[in-house]
């Protein structure tokens, strides 16, 4: 699935047991990208330390839709599994 947004927080807890999530809103649901930390070195890789700069931009997520706690998410394994749409601010 492919699931479009704008990013509305990242909760930054990019430690060596830490999941980072890359929370947006969705019509009238929030949705989340999860980053586990063994793939957290490949995001830091592709974006620097600065997740956090995708706050207020639109993305795109692809992956396998799941339910967590009643809400839905993509887990993000992959650097290829986001798009960050350009001319956003």
């Amino acid at each position: 699935a492919s699931v479009t947004g704008m990013v509305r927080s990242i909760p930054l807890k990019m430690g060596q047991k830490e999941l980072t999530f890359i929370k947006f809103t969705l019509s009238a649901r929030d949705f989340c990208g999860v980053i586990h930390p063994t793939a957290l070195p490949g995001y830091q890789a592709a974006f620097g330390d600065r997740l956090e700069e995708l706050i207020g931009r639109h993305v795109e997520i692809r992956g396998i839709v799941g339910i967590y706690r009643d809400n839905p998410q993509i887990i993000m394994d992959r650097t290829d599994q986001i798009r960050v749409f350009r001319g956003d601010n």
